[in-house]
């Protein structure tokens, strides 16, 4: 960063998602986050694609609560989530074995008129068969049926 700076080359929100994205994609939360923190000291407003990677990362760790923090945040600076978004909060609540989580995501799925991958749907199936609720198993069938229903490949 400083010998960018010293070349004049000023960092740019674009220079800080790569940055950020690159850390998440190894699962380096303190990275992600050091240079989430830059950007923001820098005045530049993360974006969508700021948030996925961030999210994504708290997702790979296992840590629903700082995902689900992270959403609030994007929703409380007006960053629109996405199918993106939900389903790497999806993977967040799957590892965590959570289904309340994950019924709740995919209501916010519907109501925000965003038609679920087969990504999106994997990872609400897997994350049902992972939780420990009792209702789970008819939960992952009712997401299979959706899925079947919706033609999704």
């Amino acid at each position: 960063l400083e010998d960018m700076r010293s070349a004049g080359v000023a960092m740019t929100e674009l220079s800080y998602n790569s940055l950020i994205g690159k850390a998440a994609s190894v699962g380096d939360k303190s990275t992600a986050t050091l240079w989430h923190v830059k950007m923001r000291e820098a005045r530049l407003r993360p974006s969508i694609i700021t948030y996925n990677a961030l999210i994504g990362c708290e997702a790979k760790s296992g840590d629903l609560s700082g995902a689900q923090r992270l959403h609030a945040q994007m929703l409380r600076e007006a960053v629109q989530p996405d199918e993106i978004t939900y389903t790497s909060l999806g993977d967040a609540a799957a590892r965590a074995g959570d289904l309340g989580a994950l019924q709740r995501l995919r209501s916010e799925l519907a109501q925000a008129n965003i038609r679920p991958s087969l990504m999106a749907y994997n990872v609400l199936i897997g994350g049902a068969a992972r939780s420990a609720d009792p209702s789970a198993e008819l939960q992952a069938q009712r997401w299979l049926g959706e899925m079947v229903m919706q033609a999704i490949q």
